[in-house]
């Protein structure tokens, strides 16, 4: 149990602190010109547990009741009492699509919150259905370089899980008639990325594919490319090829790889699949997203072994804020403070505010822990705090 006399002191050291945050995918300015409640519980974490509920009180009574005990729902509920004033519930559905509605009217409400209310200096934007931009607000948003798509392009037609291209955003089907030329038009892509202002490199395959990534030939890829009627045993060495030579070149142009790990297809997607890919890249930053939930012991025996991995706890106090206390602990103990860092990962300002507020309760909650356990003082526990929102992120992205 933590000491309730220390707990408030590092709680409200934690709410005032200033964040970079590590990831997010949030919408651009379009999306919140008509925002309303019914956008919001469309584009939240919510409806991969519930379907956004019609706009009417018996159903959202039920929906409310379906996920009290979910931690999505928990958060947002919490940001919208902060913001506007009320939870959700079908007695104040209407009122609160009507503050929401009103205080969206100003263009950049959603801006404002970001930077006044979770007072983020930074965000590391990945805009994973226009890779590689940055909604237009450089004064917020360092961008990601989300190379998904060159993983699967061995086929002109081939799509991510977002409908992206690698011949939409990044080449150009005549330049590429074959294996080589497609190499070199993707490092070319690459490597202006990072020209571009890229912060890092980003890989969400597990949304697609195992994180197995093992080394493959030249000749081994060149198998799949074009070919009508591959194995998956080529496509399989198309991608991983395509994936080493992607962290290669993130090495070469001193950058961080970020990578999904733990939910997604759930077959092996946990962190330690990772592990010949970390191994044979000693000179690159790995950024592993998520803790690794469900499979949260993967990324800290990474973190033990691998000084080149870092612990991204973001989402994690979203999706289970009881294991994200045990985690931050965990990772702490096992790897230190200067590897580790949190990011909103969400899509509107509403959900980031809630998943600052879900990472302040189990950040604290870790800190108070140690306080309490003689490991350090509150000194310390707010030098730790300082490490993880700012200083970590600032120097892994390279932000100025």
């Amino acid at each position: 149990m933590y000491d309730t006399r220390i707990l408030p002191e590092i709680r409200d050291y934690i709410a005032r602190h200033r964040v970079i945050s590590a990831h997010t995918h949030h919408r651009p300015d379009e999306d919140f010109v008509n925002m309303d409640l019914s956008y919001i519980l469309n584009h939240c974490y919510c409806a991969w547990m519930e379907p956004a509920p019609e706009m009417e009180k018996g159903a959202i009574d039920i929906y409310c009741n379906k996920l009290r005990t979910n931690t999505y729902f928990r958060w947002l509920q919490r940001s919208f009492l902060e913001l506007y004033g009320i939870e959700l519930s079908g007695d104040t559905y209407a009122e609160l699509d009507k503050r929401i509605r009103q205080a969206h009217t100003d263009p950049n409400h959603h801006i404002k919150l970001l930077r006044e209310t979770c007072n983020y200096e930074y965000n590391v934007l990945d805009c994973y259905w226009a890779p590689g931009t940055n909604n237009g607000h450089p004064e917020i948003f360092k961008h990601t370089y989300r190379c998904d798509s060159f993983l699967i392009a061995y086929d002109y037609n081939n799509q991510t899980q977002d409908g992206v291209s690698a011949y939409d955003f990044a080449m150009r089907k005549e330049d590429t008639p074959d294996f080589d030329s497609f190499i070199r038009n993707m490092e070319r892509a690459i490597r202006e990325g990072k020209v571009n202002g890229a912060s890092t490199i980003k890989l969400a395959i597990a949304y697609f594919r195992s994180l197995d990534i093992e080394k493959a030939t030249y000749e081994q890829a060149s198998e799949a490319f074009l070919n009508p009627n591959p194995t998956e045993e080529q496509i399989k060495w198309f991608s991983d090829f395509v994936a080493f030579r992607v962290v290669e070149l993130a090495g070469e142009l001193g950058i961080p790889v970020c990578i999904h790990t733990g939910l997604g297809m759930l077959y092996k997607s946990n962190a330690l699949s990772l592990r010949t890919l970390i191994e044979e890249n000693p000179q690159v930053q790995f950024v592993l997203f998520h803790g690794g939930f469900p499979w949260t012991d993967d990324v800290l025996g990474l973190v033990h072994n691998y000084k080149n991995v870092i612990a991204d706890f973001n989402w994690l106090p979203l999706i289970c804020t009881s294991k994200a206390v045990e985690f931050i602990i965990n990772a702490l103990e096992t790897g230190g403070a200067h590897r580790m860092c949190w990011g909103c990962d969400t899509w509107t300002s509403e959900e980031s505010y809630g998943a600052r507020l879900a990472m302040e309760h189990a950040l604290g909650i870790a800190m108070t822990h140690f306080v309490n356990d003689g490991a350090f003082d509150v000194a310390y526990a707010k030098y730790v705090i300082t490490r993880i929102l700012y200083e970590n992120p600032k120097e892994i992205f390279k932000i100025k």
